[in-house]
């Protein structure tokens, strides 16, 4: 595999990378043989065409730049497996991307993104999305067609709702939707029987769905910062759960035997309206750290 790391802290001629230097190093055959090109920190606004003879690239790093868009050469090249373009300033991510059918990893977080084209359901060979921290506010629902999705963050969004079609991602295994203003979670989502992680702290969620009973592989799932008065009795089917945070809701009881959960080891319910904490735990004999104490 051939590797060329470019950053500003490799100057050419002396100088800072510019984007001539760019154009001039592109220019050199023998660079166009490279698989995994790496331009970050570069400060650079934007990519020269010839990029796009690049052909044999499998993995392009543009994190920490200003960035405003996606270039089409970059789009048209055939292989492309990994994009990180992750700190810069796109706005948009052009419907093209949605040819980009060789794409495993996508990293498009702390950009200025408010949309998202629905030809991101095209991408079915995709194992990680990120995308935190943009000012998405809604989810296309052929999102559900990226079926080897695997990672997902969408925190730190605008996002206020979550389309069912999630419940086709049967290998997803982590999903973030922290810090939206999402208030429901659809039943579907205990179909994501692959699921390990699930975050949802800081929303504005009232109810969860039954069907999270199902998610057998969870082990630790984050609610904090909701609006939740109660939690479903078969969430103590999920007998992997190792953590549970509940803090700051509004939760004035707990699922009986939520202790008997056997690998239970983290609980967090401060800052709730649990009347009497002791009685609820009362004659506990397994280790499990309760955060009770509201600070």
């Amino acid at each position: 595999m051939s590797i060329l790391k470019i950053d500003s802290k490799l100057p050419i001629s002396g100088e800072d990378i510019k984007y001539e230097h760019l154009v001039h190093l592109f220019d050199k055959n023998k660079l166009r043989e490279v698989n995994v090109l790496h331009l970050n920190n570069t400060e650079i606004s934007s990519i020269p065409k010839s990029i796009g003879l690049f052909k044999h690239l499998t993995e392009l790093y543009l994190s920490n730049n200003q960035l405003t868009s996606i270039p089409t050469e970059i789009i048209r090249i055939p292989n492309l497996e990994k994009l990180y373009i992750d700190n810069n300033k796109l706005e948009s991510i052009p419907s093209e991307i949605g040819t980009m059918t060789h794409l495993k990893e996508l990293v498009i977080n702390n950009n200025l993104l408010k949309e998202i084209p629905s030809e991101f359901g095209q991408l079915y060979k995709l194992e990680k999305l990120i995308l935190n921290n943009n000012n998405i506010k809604e989810i296309p629902s052929e999102f559900g067609e990226l079926t080897k999705l695997r990672i997902l963050n969408f925190s730190n969004n605008n996002i206020t709702s979550v389309p069912s079609t999630f419940g086709q991602l049967l290998n997803l295994e982590e999903l973030n939707f922290e810090k939206n203003s999402i208030k429901n979670i659809p039943s579907e989502f205990g179909e994501m029987i692959k699921l390990k992680v699930l975050i949802l702290g800081y929303n504005n969620i009232e109810l969860i769905p039954s069907e999270l009973g199902q998610l057998i592989n969870l082990k630790k799932i984050s609610l904090n910062d909701n609006e939740l008065i109660t939690l479903p009795c078969e969430i103590e089917t999920c007998e992997n759960l190792h953590e549970i945070d509940i803090v700051r809701n509004k939760l004035i009881n707990l699922p009986r035997h939520i202790l008997d959960l056997p690998k239970l080891n983290r609980l967090y319910i401060s800052s709730n309206e649990l009347d009497i904490v002791e009685k609820t735990f009362k004659g506990l004999s397994k280790k499990v750290f309760i955060c009770a104490l509201d600070l």
